[in-house]
């Protein structure tokens, strides 16, 4: 079956609600399966971090340069959501970060505590200045991996909470709904 208009017309800053996941998983499963390397880096999140997915929620907040696409999103309502969303599941549960913002892994961390984490393997960075002008990106082979295979864990953890952009529309592409 040939994919219709529709895929062209896909927009990284659009409603995810409005994404039509029947027309994009056969593109998705087709085209963008993740490599060994990826799947095993992938595998080492999953266990250094202890990570469940069926009791984690993804955070993903995107800050630095964000504003010169789209008008900045407050922090807060993210923060919020997740904390509904974690209130929901058991005392297992807990908050995986993913963030390029230093400030708010920072503050997200210290609102939820002992419940959240962040993967140590993606560099933040302070201000508007992005990861991949930073000083702190030494390897972009390795980073990219290891974002790849952290979209990988999002798509598939409880909840998903995040904004409009990149790492949010392959979240949701990978996911294959935009549920819960």
């Amino acid at each position: 079956h040939r994919p219709s208009v529709y895929l062209a017309e896909l927009r990284h800053h659009s409603e995810y609600r409005d994404l039509n996941f029947r027309e994009t998983a056969g593109l998705v499963g087709h085209f963008f399966r993740a490599s060994r390397s990826v799947l095993h880096t992938k595998r080492q999140i999953l266990e250094r971090y202890s990570i469940n997915p069926d009791e984690t929620i993804f955070l993903n907040y995107r800050g630095t340069d964000k504003w010169v696409e789209v008008p900045p999103s407050d922090p807060e309502p993210f923060v919020e959501l997740a904390a509904k969303k974690l209130a929901m599941l058991g005392p297992e549960a807990r908050v995986m970060i993913v963030t390029d913002q230093k400030q708010f892994a920072h503050d997200a961390l210290h609102f939820f505590g002992s419940k959240a984490f962040t993967v140590e393997e993606l560099p933040t960075t302070a201000g508007a200045v992005v990861l991949h002008k930073s000083d702190h990106l030494t390897d972009p082979k390795k980073f990219a991996q290891t974002l790849l295979a952290t979209i990988l864990i999002g798509a598939s953890a409880k909840h998903v909470v995040t904004h409009t952009g990149n790492v949010a529309f392959w979240t949701a592409l990978f996911r294959g709904n935009n549920q819960n």
